[in-house]
């Protein structure tokens, strides 16, 4: 995880600001695809606390450049906080938000590592 990935992951976790963004962690792709356990538990930190402000009513955003990709991986992870199984969450996500959502196979598969 770079500086600016913790710094960015820090400020979504702690920010009481009305809308708070998701930063999730670019994943790497390659033979080290994949999150750290250290990443994966930030990640499931700040998204539970995403999950819980909405729930509250109040109005939070994911977003990445592409909005695609990584918006679809947390929007996915999202959903499974709610109890939806990963690959029900994986075809949610890509019929309600965006066909092309979730782009990797190694971003489906932190869906269902977060799954669990």
């Amino acid at each position: 995880m770079t500086d600016d990935d913790q710094s960015a992951l820090a400020w979504a976790a702690s920010t009481e600001h009305p809308v708070a963004v998701a930063a999730v962690i670019r994943v790497r792709s390659g033979a080290d695809a994949g999150l750290s356990a250290a990443e994966l538990a930030v990640m499931q930190q700040v998204l539970t606390d995403l999950h819980d402000r909405a729930r509250r009513g109040e109005r939070v955003e994911v977003g990445c450049l592409g909005g695609h990709g990584r918006t679809g991986t947390a929007l996915a992870c999202l959903a499974v906080l709610t109890g939806t199984p990963a690959a029900d969450a994986l075809a949610w996500v890509r019929t309600n938000y965006c066909y092309k959502a979730v782009e990797t196979e190694v971003q489906e598969a932190l869906v269902s590592t977060f799954a669990s």
